[in-house]
């Protein structure tokens, strides 16, 4: 039986993955309270598993293939939408397990949970400790956002290296789909060789078949 091996070329670009953080500035516990973020918060401040300081900020810490997309879904989930912006974006696509470093992300922030993925603290501590661990990883780029200046040539360079891999992954399909056609046609080459050998009585009178 004939087999057929298709290697695959080696990628040269990961696909795009991403760690980023996602600022709540200035949450106003009263003005606010409408929000499920905050009421998550006043109820840790309540309950004393939180303490509240005017120099603190919220912030959700997560992960994207496309962080400005998923940004665009989470304003749609708070009530106060022009109070969050990015803060950072982090590059972790050379890392195999993006789940892993989000988790390990969110472990080390558990003690400063707020709601979910929002966690509560002095911003300078919560980029330190996060930065700390993303440290662990291999870092392609960090993006540190303070304008819309900012925001929109880190989308425009996402975008960019998203296209790339899309573009990328289409070349490998072309090329592996080519190679199997080309491995098949092969096989018939072949297949079609040793039914004239089988046929031929000259070949079976020397190998003693006759």
């Amino acid at each position: 039986m004939m087999m057929m091996e298709v290697h695959m070329s080696k990628k040269i670009f990961s696909k795009p993955s991403f760690i980023y953080a996602i600022k709540y500035s200035n949450p106003n516990l009263e003005g606010d309270s409408d929000s499920k973020i905050i009421h998550g918060l006043k109820e840790k401040i309540k309950t004393n598993q939180l303490v509240y300081d005017k120099r603190k900020s919220l912030y959700k810490i997560g992960k994207s293939v496309d962080p400005f997309n998923r940004f665009r879904l989470i304003k749609k989930d708070v009530n106060h939408p022009k109070k969050i912006y990015f803060s950072h974006i982090f590059d972790v696509s050379k890392n195999d397990n993006i789940n892993k470093i989000d988790a390990d992300c969110n472990n080390v922030l558990k003690i400063y949970e707020a709601y979910g993925e929002w966690v509560y603290g002095i911003p300078e501590e919560i980029i330190s400790v996060l930065k700390k661990t993303l440290s662990t990883y291999t870092l392609s780029n960090t993006y540190e956002i303070n304008s819309k200046a900012d925001a929109l040539c880190v989308k425009n360079k996402i975008k960019n290296q998203r296209e790339i891999w899309k573009k990328e992954q289409v070349d490998l399909k072309y090329q592996q789909e080519l190679r199997i056609h080309q491995l098949e046609k092969e096989n018939r080459e072949l297949k079609e060789k040793l039914n004239q050998i089988e046929n031929d009585d000259t070949w079976n009178h020397n190998w003693g078949i006759h």
